[in-house]
């Protein structure tokens, strides 16, 4: 018995060792890519698949009719490439540098790519006084557009010179539940 059991424990191991290589948790076809003494052993067990040779063709030789016309469109596709590449570049440049004739003839800068943050900008320049008759003429989505560009201050200046049920109705769209003091009072009555 004593001798029985170190000899059938020499006979299981490999036998472990086999099947969990078959079923892929040992990496037996990665191994006999990285060691080619032991692919030929691995691929004799069926452990490993063999590697295709990969077929170059000699310089001189000819090309079979498919192989011929692969070539053809990779050249055609190699050049569109790079005229996409040309346009694109020229596009590009082309929109760093355009301008638009003016009606004296001249030329001027076009609008910068972001309208929005340019009129956000020029409101930020005005005084309350000035942006209050503008934004009763304006949609109450352009105007909390605009006052939540600006600064904190200069935007309750601008709310609070707005007619109250204009103020509230514009801070409720700009998502920020605040009290006026005229709606505080009004409640309390």
């Amino acid at each position: 018995m004593k001798i029985v059991l170190p000899f059938f424990g020499l006979i299981a191991l490999p036998g472990i060792v086999y099947g969990l290589a078959f079923f892929g948790i040992i990496p037996a076809q990665k191994m006999a890519d990285q060691t080619p003494a032991l692919a030929p052993v691995l691929i004799s067990l069926h452990l490993a698949k063999a590697k295709k040779p990969v077929h170059t063709p000699r310089p001189g030789a000819a090309l079979s009719p498919e192989q011929a016309a692969l070539n053809a469109q990779k050249k055609q596709l190699t050049a569109s490439q790079a005229q996409l590449d040309k346009d694109r570049a020229a596009f590009e440049a082309s929109k760093q540098t355009a301008s638009v004739p003016a009606a004296d003839g001249s030329t001027a800068p076009t609008l910068p790519p972001d309208p929005a943050a340019k009129l956000d900008a020029i409101y930020a320049a005005m005084s309350p006084d000035d942006l209050t008759p503008l934004f009763s003429k304006l949609s109450d989505t352009d105007v909390s557009r605009a006052l939540l560009a600006m600064d904190e201050k200069k935007a309750g200046k601008v709310l609070a010179a707005l007619p109250t049920a204009r103020a509230a109705k514009l801070t409720r769209r700009m998502g920020s539940p605040v009290q006026t003091a005229a709606t505080v009072r009004d409640r309390s009555l």
